[in-house]
């Protein structure tokens, strides 16, 4: 894969990252904001001050939220020890029965996604999230055994009806912190995977479909040519390219690549589809809805409005012409001869002065 091309889809990817670090943090910091409120409430002043401590932590570290990937890595490692703190602290100050150890369950899960670990795709990230799930089933035990054989010295009581409620109140935290994860995970999943379609798919200089998508759409042509349906092909060359880039630059050849494609992008229908078919070529493709007659006056229009563009390199105005070879199908022929056909008058357009059409 290129390496500005992969860059790219890093950095894409990186965005979607940031933008579920944001949701998470909001939704952490109304969770403790909502457990403050609670601890004001039933006079809870062990819990009173961790859940100060926590708000306070998100609202600074937010700023950490920003597009430098070794920040984000910081902050999702900090933020993974004030959960786990908390958690630790919450279930020792109330008691096993209020449920806060539950949250580690849902921690758990993003682990072995895994989810909230940066660049997690590759093997660093992977050996963190095992020592990670590691400490989380460490802490699970460590805090049993706390709260079940130890006395602890700082202690906030509740009314049992409410130590109820507040276990009910962390279990259903815990158990919509595992749907939201997966939620998540399923939507990164599908970002990456129209990402990669992207990629696999398109041209990345020109946004136009690359071979790959046009012999897809020739395919899908080819069956409903068996419904006796037809379809007409266009091959267009730039012509004198090897000069432009020769003379110009290839920064100013891919301009000309670009400008071309915007041309074609612009007149392109759900009738009428263009791509890059490789180099200077495009592929222009229309389906049964569009007769063959038309098909070439069309292509023709696009051969004359290239033709009378005006292209500036290093302040000098240059003149671009195309060579353009079309072709129709007929029953029995496959796309392959098609193109071939196309590719033919192609030729002859060129061998016979360029800047024209042959069908």
């Amino acid at each position: 894969m290129d390496t500005n091309v992969r860059n790219n889809f890093e950095q894409k990817a990186f965005v979607s990252d940031l933008k579920q670090y944001k949701i998470i943090t909001a939704l952490l910091t109304a969770c403790h904001v909502y457990f403050l409120i609670a601890s004001i409430i039933f006079h809870l002043k062990y819990m009173l001050i961790i859940n100060i401590f926590s708000v306070i932590f998100y609202l600074v570290s937010f700023p950490l939220l920003n597009s430098d990937r070794n920040k984000l890595k910081i902050y999702a490692m900090i933020t993974l020890a004030e959960i786990m703190s908390h958690v630790f602290l919450a279930a020792c100050i109330l008691g096993w029965e209020n449920g806060f150890q539950t949250w580690l369950f849902g921690l758990l899960v993003t682990f072995m996604f895994p989810f909230i670990v940066p660049d997690r795709t590759r093997r660093e990230s992977v050996i963190g999230s095992i020592v990670m799930t590691s400490l989380v089933m460490i802490e699970y035990g460590l805090l049993y055994y706390v709260t079940h054989f130890l006395t602890v010295p700082f202690r906030d009581y509740l009314p049992s009806g409410v130590a109820t409620f507040l276990g009910i109140d962390n279990a259903v935290i815990t158990f919509f912190s595992i749907a939201l994860c997966g939620f998540q995970y399923t939507k990164q999943m599908e970002f990456k995977y129209s990402q990669l379609h992207n990629m696999a798919d398109f041209d990345q200089l020109t946004g136009l479909g690359n071979r790959y998508y046009m012999n897809d759409i020739l395919t899908e042509y080819e069956g409903q040519g068996k419904k006796k349906n037809e379809y007409s092909v266009a091959m267009l060359d730039i012509d004198f390219f090897k000069s432009i880039n020769d003379t110009y630059g290839h920064d100013n050849g891919d301009k000309v690549l670009v400008e071309i494609a915007n041309i074609l992008s612009s007149k392109s229908t759900d009738s009428i589809k263009a791509g890059r078919w490789g180099g200077e070529e495009f592929l222009i493709v229309s389906g049964n809805e569009v007769k063959y007659s038309d098909f070439k006056d069309f292509m023709e229009k696009i051969r004359q409005e290239i033709s009378e563009k005006i292209f500036t390199f290093n302040n000098k105005a240059v003149h671009c012409t195309v060579s353009i070879g079309v072709s129709h199908s007929h029953k029995g022929i496959s796309p392959k001869d098609v193109i071939k056909k196309a590719d033919d008058n192609l030729y002859i357009a060129k061998e016979s002065g360029r800047n024209r059409l042959v069908a």
